[in-house]
């Protein structure tokens, strides 16, 4: 009997400890979301963490363009054999309510096009408009908006606060 208790007792202090743990968990998700979404990311900074993206995606980066205050383009070189090439790497720091028309994608993809690069990724603290499917036959791109952004900010470099101070 008191080994039954005592089970049921370790269960239930389990139990709690991994609820509290979860919502330590959220509450860090929430305070990210909410440093974000009150644009708390410079311009600067958004481009410094593009750079570690794109390190982070072990691409072996060859040209940064500061193109205005808030768009980056950064030319980097895949080195994986079949799927490597060279690849454009557009940053674009707007609001993070601002979505990004087809006029801008179709500019993009012809750049890639343009410079016969392999692949284009297009990067933004905003989000993309819903008619990507529909916009035709675009160069091979990647759409990263400002949710994944910081998922994959957070996930190769979880103290990048510190790191871009």
């Amino acid at each position: 009997m008191e080994g039954l208790l005592l089970t049921i007792l370790m269960a239930v202090s389990i139990g709690f400890l991994l609820i509290f743990l979860l919502a330590l968990s959220e509450k860090r998700k929430r305070c990210i979301t909410s440093l974000f979404s009150e644009k708390k990311l410079t311009p600067e900074q958004f481009q410094k963490a593009c750079t570690l993206i794109v390190e982070a995606m072990k691409l072996d980066i060859e040209e940064i363009s500061n193109l205005e205050d808030q768009k980056l383009d950064i030319i980097a070189q895949n080195p994986t054999p079949f799927t490597g090439g060279k690849y454009l790497v557009h940053c674009l720091y707007v609001p993070s309510d601002r979505v990004i028309g087809s006029a801008e994608i179709i500019e993009l993809s012809n750049m890639i096009i343009q410079d016969r690069l392999s692949k284009g990724i297009f990067m933004t603290t905003g989000k993309f408009t819903n008619e990507i499917g529909s916009i035709g036959e675009l160069a091979p791109m990647e759409f990263i908006d400002g949710k994944k952004f910081m998922g994959l900010l957070e996930k190769h470099a979880p103290d990048y606060w510190v790191i871009l101070s």
